[in-house]
Order: structure tokens, then sequence, then C-alpha cells
């Protein structure tokens, strides 16, 4: 019944509706104030977190790091401000998805994932919000925001198209930002040109951006890496043009510093020092003056000022204890020991005290690689001394080999110890002989040799010459030529490239010429000594012998064309581009046909024997040796082939992949052989089946979790549940967003259901992804030829040629229309494209191992029977359980996938009674032998009620009966197999 209030009305009614008119507006108010207040919450703490962020920067900034390039780190109390925003802003979204601040609370949620560095979350964020609010204000910011999350990820492509898009759009604000990232995106890549260019073209299409000041410094700074003197000038201008754009205080400090750093590189070293100590009398730039001095330090030190450079090092570090500028400065003090000085243990002393100075800083991370790269040239000298003691030393000539401490002994000096000594690699009786004075000289008919032990041996190297000589006499000397080579090698260029330390590398690319005088690595040799005397001794006329001898007797390398380029010679086409142009036409005949074999072999044979110094060579080689294992099948050649490349090609990175090679076959065998045998402790009963189907993620890691789904996804796939597919794929891409083979198959499971449409749309996002996807360019060739698109039918025809060249029917359907790959080539018609009888490849919906990252997979160890139902219709059933098997190989999880009860719930409880052999990872760790892992198995069960349990009985007692025959069987294969275990018996194993 409907009521009419009138001015006649009971004044009692009156008041009442008019009260209740109001309670009900208070209530819509109430409601919105609910989530705007939520919202509001969510922004109050999402504010608290960005000044929290701002005064870690200021921190920062104070201890001398740059907040700008550095590694984003975990800052508990700003983590939990972002964490606290970003729950309130879910809260907005979960229970208010009806208001109008859904975008704002999205786009405040994506930039607090964002700074909490779940990059992963915040890209979903944006992306929702671009795709439900495309007319919201932040629709562009959102844009911007997924593209930093993208290349945090390290998406570049997607980063990087985003970025253009954004600035090819032209808005000032978003535009601007996107160009600087273009930039910085090329400058991390080293494409220093590329950056150059992404820079100034942002300055020109944005001249009012904020980050103009930001610009021309990335500028300039581009301009200098590209360590080219005649762009010195342009960046100078740059740098000036920064300081007059109205920078912020750090941007015009770097501009005026990287001034002075190109002043000094233009030869004008009394300018630049003027601008360093203007800075320093600025007041405003008290915060970088650690900064400043560390530059006055470089400047002294490249004008061998060692006094003026302690002082300024010091300096730092009594004016800015525990930053990151005193942190920096013992490190270069540290290099300066190293480097000028010559005085190892100092230059130790001083790295090691770096870390305790500022545990964070990047100094810390450099002085730490710097005591590695010590610990690895004396690691590399006594790996030389040894294999070269063992290979110079005779049994007859040596009594005994002692270490001492003195090693004045040798006369050292030096870095290593070792340029002082004459004839150093060769350790032999007869290097150095010193009468022993507990001895009378008459006593006295073999001389004792001494070693240097800091640089050369340790208790254990020792040993091993103790156990050479004197335990094993009998044992053949090896040939460890190739390893004295390879370690030599690296000392060279770990004395060139990471210690700076020019005569010492000359000493060992020396030694390397001297040694190995027919290596084909000689002209990189010369090269590396010419190159030594240009950059690091700064003494061009001492590069000229070693270019002109390349020159001479290496004239078709391509390390000769270099130094004809600084000799001012012409260049020459050389050996090996020759070698190339050739390779590159057998190589057509191997892809028109990889079982020509008799064909295109001996063509790679003549390519050997004409250009053997080659690179090609080698490739050639290790090319004609595959295809005579892999298509004809002979072994024995193709060992013959491997031995002969390691042999003729020692130093070539084949050279390497054949002793890897041959590695690996021992160890698999010897792996696989102990797998086997523990597998033999623990087989399957009739009927039962066990399928790896992903590894449980041991934290909170997205893309591992993404995994864990994609490997269910795909059981239930291949299962036939398409729902459940389905839901795990989606789950996969919620986790991982790029994951172009879920979205693959979800566009599988609409085509099987003939919404060829949708699954047009999954594969189109799937190309997104993956631009090369062979699988989804055929499905999306099919999708157009059925719906009789003819152009687009012959794009995709093309993309499947080109991605498929090796199969079979596609070579046929090149030799039947040759023009298909013609750089224009022919289009066919809907009628021909029907007729060509093209099959999708097999689709595969099992993990690979790869993908699963396990070394080894689990096996059932020990079985248990279900307890069989005597009410049970029927007399068998299967289930499929998802057992969870932990490290200890127990299960930690039981759930049923398929079955009826009452199997069902026998086989539930038998699984728990089941011992598995853990999953092992591909990674190791120190402190154990294997890295076992926590991994899902589905376990195909049959379960059998009391009438069918008697024949399975019977079954088994049969198989029992024949057991002996197979235990004769299996000891025969092992006997073969461990026939290198000495005298192990077979019986032994078996237990």
């Amino acid at each position: 019944m409907l009521f009419k209030i009138t001015s006649e009305a009971n004044p009692l009614v009156t008041i009442l509706s008019r009260t209740s008119l109001f309670l009900i507006a208070a209530a819509l108010v109430s409601t919105s104030c609910v989530y705007f207040n939520t919202y509001y919450n969510a922004q109050k703490y999402f504010r608290q977190a960005e000044r929290s962020r701002a005064e870690d920067e200021k921190k920062m900034i104070e201890r001398g790091e740059d907040p700008r390039r550095a590694l984003r780190k975990p800052v508990h109390k700003t983590d939990n401000l972002y964490e606290t925003a970003a729950r309130r802003a879910n809260k907005v979204l979960d229970e208010h998805k009806d208001s109008d601040l859904v975008d704002d609370t999205m786009f405040l949620m994506g930039r607090a994932f964002y700074w909490r560095r779940d990059y992963i979350a915040a890209a979903r964020s944006f992306s929702d919000l671009e795709e439900n609010f495309p007319d919201s204000e932040f629709y562009s910011e959102a844009r911007y925001w997924r593209a930093l999350s993208y290349e945090a990820q390290r998406q570049h492509s997607d980063a990087h198209s985003l970025y253009r898009e954004l600035f090819s759009e032209g808005r000032r604000d978003v535009g601007s930002k996107s160009g600087y990232r273009l930039g910085e995106m090329a400058y991390e890549a080293e494409d220093y040109v590329a950056a150059a260019q992404e820079y100034k073209a942002t300055i020109e299409a944005f001249p009012e951006a904020a980050l103009l000041p930001d610009l021309w410094l990335r500028y300039g700074e581009s301009l200098v890496a590209l360590a080219d003197s005649t762009r010195y000038g342009e960046a100078l201008e740059a740098f000036e043009t920064a300081q007059e754009e109205k920078p912020s205080k750090q941007t015009e400090y770097e501009s005026r510093l990287n001034k002075g750093r190109v002043l000094d590189a233009m030869g004008m070293g009394q300018e630049a020092l003027s601008v360093y100590e203007m800075l320093l009398k600025d007041g405003r730039f008290r915060v970088f003056e650690g900064l400043t001095r560390l530059q006055i330090g470089h400047y002294y030190r490249d004008r061998e000022d060692v006094v003026r450079v302690l002082d300024e090092f010091e300096q730092v570090r009594d004016d800015f204890p525990k930053s990151a500028s005193s942190a920096m400065a013992l490190y270069h003090t540290a290099l300066l020991y190293l480097q000028d000085l010559g005085d190892v243990e100092r230059a130790r002393d001083y790295l090691n005290e770096v870390r305790g100075e500022k545990r964070d800083s990047e100094a810390a991370v450099q002085a730490q690689r710097t005591l590695q790269d010590l610990g690895e040239l004396d690691r590399l000298t006594r790996r030389i001394l040894v294999a070269d003691s063992l290979a110079g030393m005779q049994r007859d000539s040596v009594l005994t080999v002692r270490i001492v401490e003195d090693s004045t002994v040798f006369g050292v000096d030096s870095l290593s110890g070792l340029p002082a000594i004459e004839d150093t690699l060769l350790f032999t009786a007869s290097s150095i002989a010193v009468a022993d004075s507990s001895d009378s000289a008459s006593s006295v008919e073999t001389s004792r040799t001494y070693i240097d032990a800091r640089y050369i041996l340790r208790e254990e190297d020792e040993e091993v010459l103790a156990a050479w000589f004197f335990e094993n006499p009998s044992v053949e000397r090896p040939d460890r030529t190739m390893e004295v080579f390879e370690d030599l090698f690296s000392l060279a260029e770990l004395y060139r490239d990471q210690l700076a330390q020019a005569d010492s590398a000359l000493f060992y690319y020396g030694r390397l010429r001297e040694r190995f005088p027919e290596s084909i690595q000689i002209p990189l040799i010369l090269y590396n000594m010419g190159w030594i005397h240009i950059e690091l001794k700064r003494d061009p006329n001492g590069a000229k012998p070693f270019f002109a001898q390349l020159v001479e007797e290496f004239p078709s390398s391509e390390h000769a064309n270099a130094a004809r380029e600084f000799l001012g010679l012409p260049r020459r086409r050389i050996a090996d581009e020759i070698a190339s142009a050739e390779f590159e036409s057998i190589e057509k005949i191997m892809i028109a046909d990889p079982e020509a074999t008799s064909i295109f072999v001996p063509m790679l044979d003549i390519l050997i024997q004409d250009f053997v110094e080659t690179p090609t060579a080698a490739k050639a080689s290790f090319i004609a040796a595959k295809a005579v294992e892999d298509v004809d099948g002979d072994s024995l050649e193709a060992e013959r082939r491997y031995a002969r490349l390691a042999e003729r090609f020692p130093d070539s990175q084949f050279a390497g992949l054949v002793r890897d090679r041959q590695e690996s076959i021992k160890g698999g065998l010897a792996a696989k052989l102990e797998r086997s045998l523990k597998s033999l402790g623990g087989n399957l009963r009739p009927g039962e089946k066990i399928e790896t189907i992903a590894v449980e993620p041991d934290s909170v890691d997205s893309v591992a979790l993404g995994r864990k789904y994609f490997g269910f996804a795909l059981r239930a796939h291949r299962r036939g549940d398409l729902d459940g597919a389905r839901e795990y794929y989606e789950l996969s891409l919620n986790e991982q967003a790029k994951n172009p083979e879920a979205l693959y198959q979800l566009g599988n499971i609409q085509w099987d259901q003939d919404y060829f449409q949708d699954a047009l749309d999954y594969y189109r996002q799937a190309l997104r992804q993956n631009q090369g996807f062979l699988k989804a360019h055929y499905r999306m060739f099919f999708a157009f030829l059925a719906q009789s698109r003819e152009d687009s039918s012959n794009v995709y025809l093309r993309k499947v040629i080109k991605g498929d060249r090796g199969n079979p029917q596609i070579r046929f359907l090149i030799e039947e229309f040759p023009d298909l790959i013609k750089q224009n080539p022919e289009e066919l018609d809907l009628g021909t494209m029907a007729e060509l009888e093209l099959e999708l490849p097999k689709e595969e919906l099992d993990m690979l191992p790869g993908e699963l990252r396990l070394r080894e997979l689990p096996l059932v160890r020990q079985m248990a029977l279900p307890v069989y139902s005597a009410n049970a219709s029927g007399d068998s059933a299967i289930v499929l359980l998802d057992i969870l098997v932990g490290r200890n190989g127990k299960p930690e999880e039981v759930e049923l996938y398929y079955g009826s009860e009452p199997y069902a719930s026998a086989a539930v409880n038998s699984a728990w009674d089941y011992v598995f052999y853990p999953a092992e990872g591909v990674d190791q760790q120190p402190d154990r032998e294997g890295f076992e892992v926590r991994a899902w198995v589905e376990l195909e069960m049959p379960v059998f009620s009391s009438i069918g349990f008697e024949a399975v009985g019977r079954r088994e007692s049969v198989n029992r009966d024949v057991s002996s025959d197979s235990e004769i069987q299996i000891q025969d294969t092992l006997s073969v197999g461990l026939g290198e275990w000495g005298d192990v018996e077979v019986s032994e194993v078996l237990e």
C-alpha cells in the first residue's frame, strides 16, 4: 500500500517520514564515503611511501651514491608503506567495483606494486586500467608505467615498442619520459650511437620538457662514451647547455664534473683542474665533495703524481668515512698499489678493507671482483707450473720437492713473482740449483728445487708432485699442452682486461708466442700486444713492430686488416671472408637436402684443406663430423673426424665443444647407469605409470608459479579436461605475463571447440610475445585459409616456409613452387593452397625436461598396495593421483585427480605410504651432493577388488618365476657398463 503524505496528515507521521528520508540520504552518503575513505587511506599510505623513498634517495646522494642508476634495493619501511597502500587499494577494487575511483585505484596500486619490485603484478594492473578505462585521465601514464614494468622484467622488446608508441604520439610529459627511457635502454646496452640519437631526438621533439637538463646531460655522456675525439666539442656544448636549463642540483653537478673530464680529454688539463676546484669551493655541492676529490685523484694519477693521488684519496676517506665515496677511494688506492706500484700484498689489504667501509657500494662489488681476479691469477699460475713440472722434471734427477717461504731465492720483485725468473715456466731440476746446507758437499749428488710458495704451489700441489714422482712411477706423463695454452692465454687476458697490467700481459703473450709458434691464435696474440702498447702504455710507436709482423706473416687474417688500418695501409680481402663465402654456398646445399652428405661433406673437406688456418675451417670440420654422425650414423668415422678436429684446431671453440662432448659422454653414461641402478629397487606394479607434472616453487616466485600452473594445464589438456586446462593456462598467465605457449594452447582449446575467431585472438597475442612462434604461424595459416582470406593465408604461408625449412613437406613444397622463396615471392591462390596437404606440427602436451629444470625426475622407490574393497562393483578401476614428492622422497600432498569410490579412497590411502627418489634440480648447492626439489607427479594406479586382485596375484607369481632369467640379463648388461669400474662385483652394485 502506498501512502501520500500531505499537510493534513498526522504530524507524527510527517516527522517520522522526514526522519526516514534523512536516514536514507545519510546511508547513501555513508556508502559513498566508505569507498572514498578506503581510497583516501590507500592514497595517504602511498604519499607516505613516496616521501620515504624521496628521503632514501636524498640519503643516497649525501652518501655519494647515484639513486638514478643504483639498483633498487629493498628498504623495509618504504616497502611496508607501499604494501599497505596496495592492500587498501585492492580493498576498493574488491568491495566497490562500481565506484568512480576504480581507475584512480588501479593506477595507484600499479605504482605501489612497481616500487615494491613486483613488476608482473604492476604490469597487470596498468594493463587492466587500459583495457577497462580507455578514456581515463591516467591512460597514457598507465602505458608508460607498464613499459617501465616490462623494462624492469628485462622484457626489452615489449618495453621498447611501448616507449616508441608513446614517444610518437607526442604527449609532452609521457612522450619526453619515454624518449628518455629509450636513450637509457640503448646506453645500458652500450649502444652509444643509438643512445645519443634517442636523447637528441627527444630534445628536438620536446624542447619544453621538464627533463630537458637531464636529456642534455645524458646526450653529452653518450658522446663521450663513443670515445671519438671529434665529438668532444659537441659533448662540451651539451654539458654547458644542461647547466643553462634550470637543472636539479645533482644534474648541474654532473654536468660541471663531466665538463672537466672532457676538457682533460681534449688536452686542456689546467682548465679541467680549475673546474674541479670551483666545484670544491661551491658550498651547494658539499655533499658531492668526495666524488670531486676522487676525480682530482684520477687527474693526478694520469700525470703519475702518486703522492698527490694518495693525498686526495686519503682526504676522501678522512672526511667522508663509511660512505660510498670513501669505499671508492679505498678501491682506487688498491688499484694504484696494484697497477702502478706493483705491491700486490698491500693492494690485497686495501681491497679487503673496502667491504668493511661500505658493504653494499659499487666499490665493494668491484673490489670483490678484483680479489677474485687475483685468486684466479694465482690458480692459473699454479696450474701452469704444476703442468710444466710434470712435463719437464726427470724422476732420476730429483731427490725431493720442498716448499720454502723465502721468495728472495728467485729475486721476486714483480706482481706474480714470475717475470724475474729465467725460464720460470719450465720448472725442472736444472732451473735453479742450490746446495742443501744440511748435507756435506760430497754427499749431495743431485740438486734440490726451491719454489716460491706464495704464488706457485700449495700443499695439495706438493702432494700431486709427490704422488707423481714417488708413489706412481709407472704412470705415463699426461699431455697438458692445451691446458697450459688456455691457462697462459687466460693469464694474459686477466692482466690486460681486469688488472690493466701492461707489462705482465705483454710478458705472458710473449710466452705464448715462444711456446706455441704454430698456434692459429698467433695473429690475435700479436694484435693484442700492439693494442696493449696503444691503449695501456700510451705508446703507439711500440705497437708498430707487432702490427708490421702481423701484416707480413699473416696477411690474410682479420687482425692483419685492423693492423693495416693503424699503419695507414689499404685493406685486403682476408682468407676467412673467402672461406665464409664458400661455406655459405655449401650451406645452401645442406639446407636444401640435409641428407645429401655424399655431396656436401666432400665439399666441406676441400674447404678445410684450402683454408686450414681460418675459423670457418674449424666450423666446417665440426659440421662435417656432426653430419657423418647424425645423418650417416657412422660413429667410427665421426669419432675420427672429431679427433682430427681437436688435433688440427686445438684452440678453436669447436675443439672445446668436442672436448665437452667427450666428457659429457663419459659422465652421462655413468650418471645414467647410476640412476638405472636406483630404479631397480622400486619397479612399478603392472598397469602403474608415473609422470612428472611440475616443480613446486620454494618461494613466492611468480615465474616459477606460472611454470607450475602451466605443467598442470598441459596435463589436464592431454587428459581431455579442457575446462581444467583453460583454468590452469589462465592462472599461469596471471603469474607469468609473457607466456606465448600458454596463449597458444588457449587458442588451441578455442580451435577444438570451433571458436575460431577467439582462437585467432589468442594466436595473435602469442605472436606479439614471440614473433617466430612457428606453430602459431601454422594455425594462423589454416585459419585464414578456412576463412578464404587469400592475402593473409599467403603471408602466413611465407612465415611457415621461412621458419620450417628443415621439414620434408616444406622442402617438397619449395621444390614444387621455387618462386615462394624469392625476394618477392609468388602468391598462391586459395585453391592451390587448399591442395598443398600441409600438416600441423605434432602437438606435444608434455613438459620438456628443460622447462621442468630438473636434472633427475622423481622415481618410485617403494610401493604400497591399496586396501582392496570387497564390496566394489567390477574387478578393477584406474585412479589418477597428484602427489607432491618432498625433498626426502615422501609424499607431502596427495590429491585425487580422477577416480570413483571406493577405489579412489583406497588409492589415496596407499599413496601416502609410497617412497620416491626425489627430483633433483639443475643447480648444485655447495653444502650437499644433489639439489633435491619438491615436484608434483601424476601416479596412474590400478586398484583391484578382491576378485580382480586374485587374477593379478596369479600374474605376479608368473613374473616371479621368470625373475631369475631377468636377473641374469641385468647382470650381463651391468658387467658391460661397469667395465671401467675395476674389480667391483655386479652383485655388490645390485645390493
